[in-house]
């Protein structure tokens, strides 16, 4: 659990006097968005990441500033999503397996509220397809929001 917030620390650091999140690890520049919507959809992601991915899993991280886009993936390699339920894991309630492990909290909102905050900003929320494990791809419009490195 640990390293996943470790990791996501460093994806994201949240300017909480503007209320925006500034992604550090964009060579040359920051690229802001709206900071709650970013974080909510980083720490859903995380959250699934933790409790399906399974013992021993592993979770990257990946992100890219061009064209006016932010875009961030949050891939991990553990057993995935079946193909059956790859659009029912973004509907309220939905799970990708109808039982959840023993000890596996949540609502099966996550999702669903995720790609909700991401259309909000114009963005997307999708599952990539994916040899093995899970990979989502966030993709947020910046244009227009650039600032400097600090």
């Amino acid at each position: 659990g640990e390293h996943v917030v470790h990791y996501a620390g460093k994806a994201a650091r949240l300017l909480p006097d503007e209320g925006q999140a500034a992604a550090d690890h964009f060579p040359g520049r920051r690229q802001l968005v709206d900071g709650d919507a970013f974080s909510q959809i980083l720490s859903n992601l995380l959250s699934n990441v933790e409790k399906y991915a399974g013992p021993g899993a592993s979770c990257h991280i990946t992100g890219q500033a061009a064209g006016g886009t932010l875009t961030l993936t949050v891939a991990d390699d553990g057993p995935g999503v079946p193909p059956a339920a790859r659009e029912k894991i973004f509907r309220p309630f939905g799970r990708a397996r109808e039982g959840t492990r023993e000890g596996v909290s949540g609502t099966g909102l996550g999702l669903s509220i995720s790609r909700d905050l991401a259309a909000r900003m114009g963005g997307t929320l999708e599952l990539l397809p994916s040899a093995k494990g899970a990979a989502f791809r966030l993709v947020i419009p910046t244009a227009g929001k650039e600032t400097a490195a600090c």
